[in-house]
């Protein structure tokens, strides 16, 4: 079983959304917790969920059993969030590494 965790930025946008998105997301993190799914994004461990024209980014550790949601968009925004997240990779990988799933 995978443990969840959000970055910062994710819960800003988390706030800032519909109802109907934050059950989605709820669901999502159910769902990803029995199992890891998702379109792999030329990583293995860097994937996408997407409803209609939404799209939730997250990456995960198969090792800590870990996943960490950071970001939130829509199909507009897919290119430049991809691209921003590739950019703090490093920093993304450093905070993965260090969080803890169930023991």
């Amino acid at each position: 079983m995978y443990k969840i965790y959000w970055t910062e930025d994710f819960v800003a946008t988390f706030s800032k959304i519909d109802n109907s998105e934050k059950l989605w997301i709820r669901a999502q993190e159910i769902q990803l917790q029995q199992s890891v799914t998702g379109k792999p994004l030329g990583i293995k461990w860097f994937r996408e969920k997407k409803a209609g024209d939404k799209r939730l980014y997250f990456l995960f550790s198969e090792m800590n059993k870990v996943i960490l949601f950071v970001a939130y968009g829509s199909k507009g925004e897919q290119k430049t969030m991809i691209r921003e997240i590739r950019e703090d990779m490093e920093d993304y990988l450093r905070i993965l590494n260090n969080l803890k799933g169930d023991e």
